[in-house]
């Protein structure tokens, strides 16, 4: 039986071996991505604080930040909070100064043994931030974090359908992580911090940028897409291996034509 997995860390993975019929999603952190979009967003950054849970699971994360933002070079003055307690964490960012930013990793659990679902401790923290926060993690999006390069679970779960399905065919398909790291941000917190989003890496997606209706779900001209699903329906690719493109003259619009809805009301 074909097996994929998601979300592993190479590392953490160690020497174990993939066999015939195994494959899958590789997890890929861009901390060094994040803190680049930080400084396109605000250059005159001279320090940034690298926060992150106290899992086992998190400590992985912890580790890819340090291997990633050390080293000669770096503009940045780097400091950590590794496996805090969430009031260390909220009096620490309360205290930052200007010219300081808060890089946000997985904070499931703190020192004490107290688990947080993850927009609830984004939300805790950039809401006593003094200075802006940005995140690995799609799922502080929304939460009062600036936004950043995130790694995102939704383009993971579309990856792994897509190596499942060639598995089934008999094919062995290389794990990677192609398509999974995505340049997103809140417009909200743009404007809260007064930060140009004229600035922001090519390809990013703004969200909550304008206030909508519920009709523009199936109105929308535009779907989000992977790669090789506009590849599938016949629209145009998106840049960076997922992204908004336009129906065109598809024949589809909105939701309602969307596989998951006409396979519900079939």
């Amino acid at each position: 039986m074909p097996i994929v997995f998601g979300g592993v860390d190479r590392s953490a993975a160690g020497d174990i071996g993939l066999g015939e019929g195994i494959s899958g999603v590789w997890l890929s952190v861009d901390w060094a991505g994040t803190l680049d979009a930080a400084l396109r967003l605000q250059p005159r950054i001279e320090r940034a604080l690298v926060v992150t849970g106290a899992s086992s699971a998190m400590r992985v994360w912890a580790e890819a930040a340090r291997s990633q933002l050390e080293g000669p070079g770096r503009p940045v003055a780097i400091t950590y909070m590794s496996a805090p307690t969430m009031e260390d964490v909220l009096a620490r960012v309360a205290a930052l100064s200007p010219g300081t930013v808060v890089l946000l990793g997985p904070f499931g659990r703190d020192a004490t043994g107290r688990d947080f679902r993850t927009p609830e401790a984004g939300a805790r923290i950039a809401k006593a931030s003094a200075v802006p926060v940005y995140t690995v993690i799609d799922g502080n999006i929304g939460s009062g974090v600036v936004g950043g390069r995130v790694v995102s679970f939704e383009a993971h779960g579309s990856r792994q359908a897509e190596i499942g399905a060639r598995l089934l065919r008999g094919e062995q398909p290389a794990s990677d992580e192609t398509g999974t790291n995505v340049y997103r941000f809140d417009a909200r917190q743009l404007q809260r911090w007064n930060l140009d989003a004229g600035r922001l890496p090519l390809g990013s997606l703004v969200v909550f940028d304008e206030p909508s209706s519920y009709l523009d779900l199936f109105l929308s001209p535009e779907t989000y897409v992977t790669a090789s699903l506009a590849d599938h329906y016949g629209l145009p690719a998106p840049q960076g291996g997922e992204g908004w493109v336009s129906y065109g003259s598809s024949g589809r619009g909105g939701i309602l034509s969307h596989g998951s809805v006409l396979a519900a009301w079939r």
